[in-house]
This record gives C-alpha cells, structure tokens and sequence, in this order.
C-alpha cells in the first residue's frame, strides 16, 4: 500500500489539519497497515526515546508544524 500524501492531511480533514491527530501518530505510531509498524528509520531511535518533556516535545511540535507547512490549498 503506498504511505498517504502528507500535504492532504488537512484536505482529508474538511479542511483543517488535524494537529492533534498527527502530534498523536508521532508519539504513539498509527495502527493502520499502511504504515507498516512502529519502526522509523530516520526518527525511530529519537523518538523511542521520547521523554514528553522539554525539547522532546519541541521536536515533536515542530514536526506537526512542518507537516501543516506542507499542506496544499
């Protein structure tokens, strides 16, 4: 199944990005089968290691907030 366009997120939300939801895919991981299991390559190992404190957070946050960047209008 190929990964989900991004930059739709909000379109695919009648149109708002759904910060929580993406903030929650990023902490916990989806349980969908497009996105496989809860490995990450590049960001595994940081955020496996997430402590929900401080610069974790940030990290986190500015991730939610690149992806509502991305978003097509």
């Amino acid at each position: 199944m190929p990964p989900p366009d991004l930059t739709t997120l909000s379109i695919r939300n009648k149109g708002k990005f759904p910060t929580d939801y993406v903030t929650a895919v990023l902490l916990r991981g989806a349980n969908e089968p497009a996105h496989g299991n809860a490995e990450m390559p590049v960001w595994g190992p940081i955020f496996a290691g997430i402590n929900v404190k401080g610069h974790d957070i940030l990290r986190i946050s500015n991730l939610t907030h690149y992806l509502e960047s991305l978003q097509a209008k």
